[in-house]
């Protein structure tokens, strides 16, 4: 998972609105719209730490596939 928070660090100063739905819609949350981008990422990696935490290597793979491809 740590690799997957870096990517997701990364895509901080390029990515899109609609990258950012498509992650929160992956992982089954609501898109944050009315926040900026880099709350959103944020709130993204809170959620990443929680699945690590309480799933660990349960976690679904196809959550991070449009990660990769971007």
């Amino acid at each position: 998972l740590e690799d997957r928070l870096a990517v997701l660090k990364q895509m901080e100063g390029h990515v899109t609105q609609r990258e950012l739905d498509c992650i929160f819609l992956s992982l089954d949350l609501q898109p944050e719209t009315g926040k900026t981008k880099t709350e959103q990422i944020s709130a993204l990696c809170r959620h990443i730490q929680l699945l690590r935490r309480y799933d660990g290597g349960r976690l679904r793979q196809k959550c991070f596939l449009i990660w990769k491809k971007n």
